[in-house]
């Protein structure tokens, strides 16, 4: 049996403050369990992908770490996505990584110019 949340359910994915206007729904089946979300008209394939990649975590989790309950396994699954998307670099290794980007491409730029001007000498 499909789990709506009421006739009004809707898709926000939090990027602002203001519901999606429900017009498509989508019926996602989740570790054996089916969902059902409503959506923006034309994103129906697009949360059916996501909802398929989260059926396969899940799955996969469950295989892995057996019994967590339903929610359980679900914040695993969330925390894993989070976890793959989140940076692996600290702050400070990030700014002096950065520096580097930014001395090579000006050093790249100086070897332009460099270049631009010895193919002027050649040419003239």
């Amino acid at each position: 049996m499909p789990d709506t949340h009421g006739p009004d359910h809707q898709f926000d994915s939090g990027a602002n403050s203001e519901a999606v206007h429900v017009i498509g729904r989508v019926v996602l089946d989740i570790n054996g369990r089916q969902h059902v979300l409503g959506c923006a008209a034309g994103e129906e394939s697009r949360l059916s992908a996501l909802g398929a990649q989260f059926d396969q975590r899940v799955r996969e989790l469950a295989a892995t770490l057996g019994n967590l309950g339903e929610a359980n396994l679900y914040l695993a699954a969330a925390l894993t996505f989070l976890d793959e998307r989140a940076p692996t670099l600290d702050p400070e290794t990030e700014q002096r990584l950065q520096a580097l980007e930014d001395r090579a491409a000006e050093a790249l730029l100086k070897a332009a110019e460099r270049i631009e001007d010895l193919a002027g000498r050649i040419n003239r």
